[in-house]
């Protein structure tokens, strides 16, 4: 009665649903609405009864567009961290260990991605400061921040460069981590 297909691979678009989004069901509707800090807003279709930041809302259409828990979306598809490339700095030292030979133990940028589970940022002003966090979410639900990216001249202010500096300041929060987990502390 039934035969076997493989699927084709298809490219999705999605929306990652931030914490500081505003999610919730439309009134006598099957529907919910997205609205995004910008005040975009976008309806949706639903099929459980859980929400939440971390899910993703996928458009396939006009017409089809719905919520997708986030461990069903991660296990069908491929997700690039929104930060994008590892940080610079911990792949050169990866790098270095292996041209000189290193074979020790050490915690592998590949490794911390792997665990990665979510990407967020805030931006806050704090004592007349423009100040932006990271917060990475590992498996499990335990959060790293690190050091916020700051500027010395306002005018310089760019948040794509802001993602970056506090990116790899928590990430390099979870090596420390990281590496005293796996030294048995």
């Amino acid at each position: 009665m039934f035969k076997d297909y493989e699927s084709k691979p298809v490219t999705r678009r999605a929306y990652e649903i931030q914490s500081n989004d505003e999610v919730k069901p439309i009134e006598n509707s099957t529907l919910w609405r997205l609205t995004v800090s910008t005040g975009e807003m976008l309806d949706f279709a639903v099929h459980s009864s859980n929400v939440e930041a971390g899910d993703f809302v996928v458009f396939l259409n006009d017409k089809d567009v719905y919520h997708c828990a986030r461990d069903v979306f991660l296990e069908r598809n491929i997700v690039e961290p929104e930060h994008g490339a590892e940080p610079p700095r911990r792949t050169e030292i990866e790098q270095m260990m292996v041209d000189l030979g290193c074979k020790g133990a050490y915690i592998s940028s590949e490794f911390i991605h792997s665990r990665i589970e979510a990407v967020d940022f805030q931006t806050i002003y704090l004592a007349g400061a423009k100040l932006m966090y990271c917060g990475i979410r590992m498996k499990g639900g335990f959060v790293v921040t690190g050091r916020p990216a700051a500027c010395i001249d306002p005018s310089n202010w760019r948040d794509e460069i802001g993602r970056k500096v506090s990116f790899e300041n928590a990430f390099d929060e979870i090596y420390r981590l990281e590496a005293y987990r796996k030294m048995g502390g």
